[in-house]
């Protein structure tokens, strides 16, 4: 499990040969988007729920995530 994580925080960042990965600043404010339209309309409630909304989006960005880290080689 260790090593899922660690490839998917790579990937989230700066990969070699790849850049920066394109969808990081989206998927922030889209679930930033969410979770205040949620507060306004339901309050913690409605924050889960907005972010219940992205958690399918958010999966792919992670997906995506991991196997952009999973190709960069360790430097550890």
């Amino acid at each position: 499990m260790g090593d899922v994580i660690r490839a998917i925080w790579r990937g989230c960042g700066y990969v070699p040969g790849y850049g920066h990965h394109p969808g990081t600043g989206l998927i922030l404010m889209c679930n930033a988007g969410a979770a205040f339209v949620g507060v306004i309309e339901g309050g913690i409630a409605g924050v889960l729920i907005g972010l219940l909304f992205m958690a399918p989006m958010t999966g792919v960005y992670l997906w995506g995530a991991h196997e952009r880290g999973r190709k960069e080689p360790t430097h550890d």
